[in-house]
């Protein structure tokens, strides 16, 4: 008969194992530390990262933090301000009011009768890449957004294009971010291609 004495160490590793991955999985569900609570509306997550070093790359990610955190305030009137003038006509808003703000506004957050998941707020992950161009760039950016209807976080990678205007960025079309605050189940492909023109 074999010593009991070798079981005991493997089943020891084998329950600190489990522990361990029972631990990291509770933060990978939600890594932000507060309970997956935003501590503001304008949280848009912790530094992931250094800042960009090359001045335009940072002037960018400037932008696409303010834009994320317009969308989470569900402030329309802001975020009609970060994007280029008419970029909103893509959309197609669920409540539609008198002008770009107030119909952004009461559009994010929308509770679609037919189930569709209901945003709460979205949070950078961190910035997968960021490639100014002529007077353009295109931020592709991680991130978790949450839905009040769903225990656990959606991640992915949204693709925001942004343009130069005078000495400011501004986000050339809605990215998935705003489409999934809307409502919208199905981004549509053209969100992720370029603007044309």
């Amino acid at each position: 008969m074999p010593p009991s004495g070798r079981k005991l160490p493997i089943a020891a590793v084998a329950l600190a194992l489990a522990v361990l991955l029972a631990g990291l999985a509770i933060l990978l569900l939600d890594s932000d530390g507060n309970g997956g609570e935003a501590t503001s509306p304008e949280e848009t997550g912790p530094e992931t990262e250094p800042p960009a070093a090359d001045g335009t790359q940072a002037e960018i990610e400037r932008a696409v933090r303010a834009y994320i955190a317009a969308v989470n305030s569900r402030d329309g009137e802001r975020v009609c301000r970060l994007l280029v003038r008419g970029a909103e006509r893509e959309l197609d808003p669920p409540r539609e009011r008198q002008g770009c703000g107030p119909t952004l506004s009461a559009s994010i957050g929308y509770a679609d009768p037919r189930g569709f998941p209901v945003w709460e707020r979205t949070r950078i992950v961190h910035f997968v890449s960021i490639k100014p161009a002529d007077g353009s760039g295109r931020a592709t950016v991680e991130v978790r957004h949450r839905f009040a209807d769903r225990p656990t976080p959606s991640i992915e990678d949204d693709v925001i294009h942004l343009v130069r205007r005078g000495d400011r960025w501004l986000v050339a079309k809605p990215s998935s971010t705003l489409y999934r605050a809307i409502g919208v189940a199905e981004i549509p492909l053209s969100a992720l291609k370029p603007p044309s023109g």
